[in-house]
């Protein structure tokens, strides 16, 4: 049986569809394909969506005890686009719950208007083969969680110049 190539999109239910919408919208720089009463379709390439809302009326909070989805992540190109929309991002007051150097991954984890857990992350290490090896060792093992990880120490040092290697190595930045 033929494996899927690509994760097309994802689909929130939601009471807030607007509220959403507008965060996903600025958080990710995405443009609206589609808006209706009921749904609204975003997308940040050349896919016709990659982000959706349906509005449900009166939805119960969510909260972190319930069966469901733990996070969206979403990869940036570059370490510099990730921090471009990270410095974005708490200049309008919207500042990650948690960041971390997975070894793999510079991850900053955000908190949506409905509280849903969304990653925005760079890939510190760009084959798959050496992520592989690195998710196999006995130090991912011992700590998939990661290192936290200070982002306005990670913003100087990528602005003084910082090499790409020291600023995604699995090591802390002082």
């Amino acid at each position: 049986m033929p494996s899927p190539k690509v994760l097309s999109h994802i689909v929130f239910r939601t009471s807030r569809m607007d509220e959403m919408q507008e965060w996903y919208l600025s958080a990710t720089h995405s443009r609206v394909c589609f808006k209706n009463s009921w749904a609204s379709f975003i997308s940040f390439d050349e896919e016709h969506h990659r982000l959706g809302f349906i509005a449900v009326p009166n939805l119960e909070e969510q909260t972190e005890t319930q069966p469901g989805l733990q996070h969206v992540a979403l990869r940036y190109a570059t370490l510099g686009d990730l921090l471009e929309t990270y410095v974005e991002l708490r200049d309008r007051k919207i500042v990650p719950a948690r960041c971390t150097n997975h070894g793999p991954t510079t991850s900053f984890y955000y908190k949506d208007p409905d509280q849903n857990n969304v990653e925005f992350l760079y890939n510190n290490i760009p084959d798959e083969e050496h992520v592989n090896r690195f998710m196999q060792s006995e130090v991912f093992r011992k700590n998939p969680m990661g290192l936290p990880l200070d982002p306005e120490i990670l913003l100087r040092h990528y602005q003084q110049g910082t090499l790409l290697e020291k600023l995604t190595a699995y090591e802390p930045l002082a």
